[in-house]
């Protein structure tokens, strides 16, 4: 299973499959954006389910949520893994929407590059990367 560091203590990954790789990395919150719910976490760790798809902008007042959730918990010094199907698209959304809510001073597209820089590839659904490019 591949997961990829974007900061300090946020990590972004595809399908989780292996449970192991997780709490090797000393992961403890997992926010899964998969179509299914993951039956097997492990009690250690702290699980947020939010099925979205990869296709339009889902709420973004949940989004913004679940991203300043995400924030408060590595501020307090949790680390925390973003996943969906791919690994690309959903999970990068909601790692960006942390991001800013962890640095307000960073702009959309330094959010974008900084992503990217860490999971080329990311972000190519044009709905999620127009949001994020939007923010200021």
């Amino acid at each position: 299973m591949e997961l990829v560091k974007i900061m300090n203590n946020l990590y972004q990954s595809p399908l989780i499959d292996d449970w192991a790789v997780i709490l090797d990395k000393g992961i403890n919150v997992v926010i899964d954006l998969e179509d299914i719910i993951n039956s097997g976490v492990p009690k250690s760790v702290i699980y947020i389910y939010w099925g979205i798809e990869d296709g339009p902008l889902p709420d973004t007042n949940i989004l913004w949520g679940i991203a300043g959730l995400g924030a408060k918990m590595i501020k307090n010094g949790y680390k925390v893994l973003v996943s969906c199907v791919g690994g690309f698209n959903r999970s990068a959304l909601i790692n960006a929407c942390i991001i800013k809510t962890l640095h307000p001073d960073l702009r959309g597209a330094e959010i974008i590059e900084l992503i990217r820089k860490a999971r080329p590839g990311a972000l190519s659904n044009p709905t999620f990367f127009d949001f994020l490019m939007a923010i200021k």
